[in-house]
């Protein structure tokens, strides 16, 4: 279901990089110091919330159903985990302060979300029991909840 004008204007990159750069400082969390990458990145991002409604994680496949693509919302689930353990998260929009420094080096970042086929028979029933009225996007959310507040990475 693509939307008109997916292309977003230099304008828009900018405000969404500013933004998304506050946002990291805040939170703890450190943007990618390329900063060309990064825009590449910010203008996928707007490209996907034209798309899709929803800013997906520009490095992977979005389903334009926001309930099943929650978990590669940016900032994505598997953000914290990789940056931890690989110094970047899955599309290196996020990186370790040890990759900031230079003291750590990028290198690939092995794909955590699971393939379609299990994401699809994923259900709440895994973690309580609930009546039928109760939504899968109650979920869901539970699930992204689950996270917590990110590290001082």
């Amino acid at each position: 279901m693509e939307r008109e004008n997916p292309e977003p204007s230099p304008e828009e990159i900018d405000r969404l990089y500013s933004h998304l750069e506050k946002e990291a400082k805040q939170g703890g969390y450190n943007l990618n110091p390329d900063g060309e990458f990064v825009r590449g990145l910010v203008k996928g991002l707007l490209v996907n919330e034209r798309r899709y409604g929803y800013q997906a994680c520009p490095c992977r496949l979005a389903a334009d159903d926001k309930i099943a693509d929650l978990d590669i919302i940016c900032p994505c689930y598997f953000r914290d985990a990789d940056v931890t353990e690989f110094g970047a998260c899955y599309c290196a929009l996020y990186v370790s302060k040890a990759v900031l420094k230079g003291e750590q080096k990028l290198g690939s970042i092995p794909e955590r979300r699971p393939p379609q086929d299990v994401r699809q028979n994923y259900s709440c029933s895994q973690s309580h029991s609930h009546s039928q009225s109760h939504s899968q996007s109650h979920c869901h959310q539970r699930r992204l909840q689950s996270r917590g507040p990110g590290p001082g990475l």
